[in-house]
C-alpha cells in the first residue's frame, strides 16, 4: 500500500512538474523577435542552439538567426569570429572600456578573440585556450594583461582557474578550464563588475 500511494505521488509531482517548464533563459532573433528557451539543458553545437520551447518541444536552431542570448548570468552576442566571416554565439568573458573578450568552442577546441569595443574589428585573433595549463597561463600573461590590466579581479579569477585546475583529468580540450570562473565581467568606467 506504501508503495502504491508512493508511486501515485511521484506520478502526481511529475505530472505537476511538467505544467511548469524550466526556463534557462531567452534569445533576441536578428529580427528582435524573443525566443524563451526551456528544457533541462541549452547546448550549443558549431552552428545550432539546442533547447526546449514552452511545450518541451526540442527545437535546434541556427546560431545565425539569434542576435544575442542570456542564460543564467552569460551574455552571448553573435559577431564574426575573428577574420573568418561565419558569425557565431560567442560568451562575452570580459570587457573594458577599449576591449571585449569572447570566448567560442569552435569543434574540438575552446577559442578566444578580442574585439575593439569601438568598431567591434579584431585585434586578436583565434586563441586556442584550456588544452593545457602552461599555454593558458602563457596567453594570461602575455595576451590578456596587456589588453585587460585594469581587469585586476578578472585576471585574479582566471589565474586561480589556471593554476587550481589539473588540466589531465576531465574531457582535455572540451572542458572550459581558462574562463570556467568568470563571465559577462565589466570592469569599464560606466559598468560594474558582476561576476
Amino acid at each position: 500500500m506504501r508503495i502504491l500511494l508512493f508511486s501515485l505521488l511521484c506520478s502526481l509531482a511529475s505530472m505537476a512538474f511538467a505544467q511548469t517548464p524550466n526556463l534557462l533563459g531567452y534569445g533576441v532573433t536578428v529580427d528582435g523577435d524573443t525566443v524563451w528557451m526551456y528544457g533541462s539543458c541549452i547546448s550549443m553545437g558549431c552552428q545550432f542552439v539546442n533547447f526546449n520551447d514552452v511545450n518541451y518541444k526540442e527545437v535546434s536552431m541556427k546560431q545565425s538567426k539569434l542576435r544575442e542570448m542570456y542564460t543564467g548570468d552569460s551574455h552571448f552576442i553573435n559577431h564574426q569570429l575573428g577574420n573568418i566571416g561565419m558569425k557565431r554565439l560567442q560568451r562575452i568573458v570580459m570587457q573594458n572600456d577599449k576591449y571585449l573578450l569572447t570566448t567560442y568552442f569552435g569543434g574540438p577546441k575552446w577559442l578566444f578573440y578580442i574585439y575593439n569595443r569601438n568598431t567591434m574589428e579584431p585585434v586578436v585573433n583565434k586563441v586556442e585556450h584550456s588544452k593545457s595549463q602552461k599555454q593558458d597561463q602563457k596567453s594570461l600573461d602575455e595576451i590578456l594583461s596587456q589588453y585587460f590590466g585594469d581587469c585586476i579581479e578578472a585576471l585574479a579569477a582566471i589565474r586561480n582557474s589556471i593554476q587550481t585546475t589539473d588540466y589531465r583529468s576531465g574531457h582535455r580540450g572540451i572542458d572550459e578550464i581558462m574562463f570556467k570562473s568568470i563571465t559577462n565581467y565589466d570592469c569599464s568606467a560606466t559598468g560594474k563588475s558582476d561576476k
